[in-house]
């Protein structure tokens, strides 16, 4: 069975965490770096904990299901390794790529908070 990682990407306030939601709701594992820094509050400024956690709930979770990797992914060479390690599974990568404005992105976090 072949199982997705929908690797969102954008700026904060792109629409990542909404379209994580809908898909969650459609049977995806969701994986928020948010979440995390909210469970984790201790370490929530130590990126580097933040994500050996997320990565190593992602891999379990993509044993049995779609996984929705929420987090801003802006970095190309962290993509690429993420594709790179997942390469010959049964785990196809799709990236879903946020492009706005940083007015829009202004706006959208705005309202959420």
């Amino acid at each position: 069975m072949l199982n997705n990682l929908f690797l969102l990407v954008g700026i904060p306030g792109s629409g990542k965490t909404t379209i994580s939601k809908k898909l969650e709701k459609e049977g995806a594992f969701l994986v928020s770096s948010d979440e995390y820094r909210n469970i984790f509050t201790e370490f929530k400024d130590n990126h580097e904990f933040i994500f050996s956690v997320m990565n190593l709930v992602r891999l379990h979770a993509l044993k049995t299901r779609n996984v929705v990797y929420d987090s801003t992914n802006l970095n190309i060479i962290n993509r690429k390794n993420t594709y790179e390690y997942l390469k010959g599974t049964n785990v196809s990568v799709i990236a879903i790529v946020l492009d706005c404005s940083a007015e829009y992105s202004k706006k959208c976090q705005k309202k959420t908070k």
